[in-house]
């Protein structure tokens, strides 16, 4: 695979995330939560999402934050910026104007 299909294809999966992670947002949360309850409707998981719902709007919060986190390293990864969290800053690499 070639350099500029892997940065499109890295591109379009990062967009991708990070629009998939919108219907996560809590500012959706009321209607996410109601989805889920119909969704869940009848089940054990649906007496448990509609008796903590504290809870479930955590994890609906912590599922939008890791999807747009994913979507945002897949977009700086495509770009070519390093990620500063992932790259430790090595002295011994730097090169001096002077020298």
């Amino acid at each position: 695979m070639t350099t500029f299909l892997k940065t499109i294809s890295l591109e379009h999966r990062g967009a991708a995330w990070v629009i998939a992670s919108f219907a996560f947002c809590p500012c959706h949360l009321p209607l996410t939560l109601a989805f889920g309850a119909a969704l869940f409707s009848g089940t054990a998981l649906g007496v448990w999402w509609t008796g903590h719902p504290y809870i479930a709007g955590a994890i609906v919060t912590a599922l939008w934050v890791a999807g747009t986190l994913r979507g945002i390293s897949h977009l700086r990864s495509a770009s070519g910026a390093p990620c500063p969290v992932n790259l430790p800053h090595d002295a011994t690499t730097e090169t001096r104007s002077g020298s």
